[in-house]
């Protein structure tokens, strides 16, 4: 959805569809949908969608994703100590204010429509697998399912392998 609000519950459910633990705080600051995927990673995400795409992601919008690690660290009790968390800032933008870059260097950038696209494919997936559910906990099932997910490129390390393509820091300015 165009509307912020909307794509961070479309987000956040997404990240439920897919059986992550996912949740979305509400305060300013605080971080957009995350996803904990296990004990071991979290896919933390700060969600920008403007009005217009060649409106530069200001320094103000990528300080906040930059405090979003944090944030799970001390919030998230589910997590490991030596957990991965990744940061990801997630936008219809392709551009960064100058000023920012200095901010958005420990930070992933995914633009809206990658993410839409791999969404899509991820619950392509669920709807054919939904057809062939039997019952909680069949292996067989989750063997199929995995295999699914595994051949559509919708597992949590093909996300992670989207996602860290690019760094925030890299966009082009302007």
């Amino acid at each position: 959805d165009s509307d912020g609000a909307k794509f961070e519950q479309g987000h956040k459910e997404l990240g439920e569809l897919r059986g992550f633990i996912s949740d979305n705080a509400s305060g300013d600051t605080e971080p957009d949908p995350w996803w904990i995927v296990n004990e071991e990673l979290c896919i933390v995400s700060e969600d920008k969608i403007y009005e217009k795409v060649d409106k530069p992601i200001p320094s103000r919008h990528v300080k906040q994703a930059d405090g979003h690690k944090k944030w799970i660290r001390e919030k998230i009790a589910l997590l490991k100590s030596n957990a991965i968390v990744e940061t990801v800032f997630i936008s219809n933008s392709k551009f960064i204010e100058e000023s920012s870059v200095v901010y958005a260097d420990e930070i992933w950038y995914l633009n809206r429509e990658e993410f839409v696209d791999w969404a899509r494919k991820g619950i392509d997936g669920v709807r054919k697998l939904r057809n062939t559910f039997i019952e909680e906990g069949n292996l067989e099932w989750r063997f199929d399912a995995e295999k699914v997910f595994m051949e559509l490129g919708v597992t949590p390390l093909d996300f992670l392998e989207l996602l860290r393509k690019n760094k925030l820091s890299k966009l082009q300015t302007n």
